[in-house]
């Protein structure tokens, strides 16, 4: 007996000193400034199309007031303010760095409506995602992520991952890209579960946008897609097991340094790269060994919980392709143009199956099938900034 509580207690040690190691260095590049984003924004106004835009940066203060007469916000728990910092890089054309080709460009049909661009959260959730298409059409745009992904590094807490707090977000931010546009109404163009959030928003308040475009819009996480799929197949065991293992997950990230550990191993080389070869991009061969190195980058920066609400489905404030039915019924109620990249994951495409007949006969919808997956903005950003533009143009005609 005595051998064997001295190896349970050495292998207590071992797993307690493997968690401190790991844990520690897991800390230290989540809990660092979010540099990859800085680093990456930086490389591009360095660029021959970086100079031709003047950019700023927007801050603002981000309150949730919590009101115990607010029962949506109650229930979840909070005893005080929310108050975090947000932030958005604007971007303005500027005629001093054009070449004549560039300028006549411009001349001829580039986009010049205030569009702010929020990206889809995720492990590698960026606003310098959304650079390569914004450039190529758009003259005034603006380009954020939803807290506390990407640059937006706020340390919400567990409870915070809910459908009350991200909508306020949405709202400030939008309210935020008007005040630094000086206009009334601006558009929206956004990726992923934020397109979802930002349809959401347009069917409460329409009053607040010009028009959106959606990307790839998603409202499953990771983890509850892969559930979806082994139901549809029957093998409902299996899908009770990953359920469990989306509850243990979402515990572990909830207790530091296990979820320093654990999130150090999920944004490891081979682990991001599996994941950008599965639904991320569709060419092979853009997934260079520098495009790797800087989604792991992305990964580990920045607080790890919210990327494994993502994961778990702590994001997904759509639970089924009824309640998405439900949302745009009896139309949607301001210009909306849907894109969806065709080699997506087969789930995400039948997801927004309703929205896809909606557009058959709703005139302020319109469904398009392109090249590409979840990031065909990214890969393949002149192809889809041209798709976009003529709903624009069109709208203003």
């Amino acid at each position: 007996m005595g051998r064997l509580w001295t190896i349970v207690g050495v292998g207590v040690a071992a797993a307690s000193g493997f968690v401190g190691y790991y844990g520690s260095i897991g800390k230290r590049e989540i809990e660092g400034p979010a540099l990859i984003h800085e680093q990456v924004m930086k490389e591009f106004m360095k660029g021959d199309v970086g100079k031709q835009f003047h950019k700023e940066t927007h801050r603002f203060d981000w309150r949730v007031p919590q009101r115990e007469s607010d029962a949506g916000v109650m229930q979840y728990g909070f005893t005080h303010n929310l108050f975090f910092d947000l932030s958005m890089d604007k971007f303005t054309r500027s005629s001093e760095n054009e070449s004549d080709r560039d300028a006549k460009k411009r001349k001829d049909g580039n986009v010049k409506d205030p569009t702010l661009f929020i990206t889809a959260p995720s492990f590698v959730s960026s606003r310098t995602s959304f650079l390569g298409m914004a450039t190529e059409v758009f003259d005034n745009f603006a380009v954020t992520e939803p807290p506390s992904y990407g640059a937006n590094s706020q340390k919400l807490r567990p409870e915070h991952y809910c459908d009350v707090v991200f909508d306020h977000a949405l709202t400030t931010q939008v309210h935020l890209a008007q005040v630094a546009f000086e206009t009334e109404k601006i558009s929206v163009v956004a990726a992923g579960h934020e397109a979802i959030n930002v349809l959401r928003l347009a069917q409460r308040n329409p009053e607040l946008f010009d028009r959106i475009i959606l990307i790839n819009p998603t409202f499953r996480g990771p983890l509850p897609t892969a559930r979806f799929d082994l139901e549809q197949r029957g093998e409902s065991g299996k899908s009770e097991l990953l359920s469990t293992l989306q509850s243990v997950m979402w515990e572990i990230y909830k207790m530091p340094y296990l979820r320093d550990a654990l999130h150090h191993f999920s944004s490891s080389p081979e682990n991001i790269k599996k994941q950008l070869m599965s639904h991320v991009f569709e060419d092979p061969e853009y997934i260079s060994p520098n495009v790797v190195s800087k989604f792991v980058e992305f990964s580990k920066q920045g607080p790890c919980v919210g990327k494994c609400a993502f994961l778990v489905g702590k994001m997904d404030f759509l639970k089924s392709r009824e309640e998405l039915a439900d949302l745009i019924k009896g139309g949607v109620k301001v210009p909306t143009l849907v894109v969806m990249g065709y080699n997506s994951p087969e789930t995400s495409k039948e997801d927004v199956k309703p929205l896809q007949d909606a557009a058959k006969t709703d005139k302020n919808l319109t469904f398009l099938t392109t090249r590409g997956a979840l990031r065909s903005y990214e890969e393949f950003p002149h192809e889809i900034a041209n798709i976009i533009k003529p709903h624009f143009q069109k709208e203003s005609n």
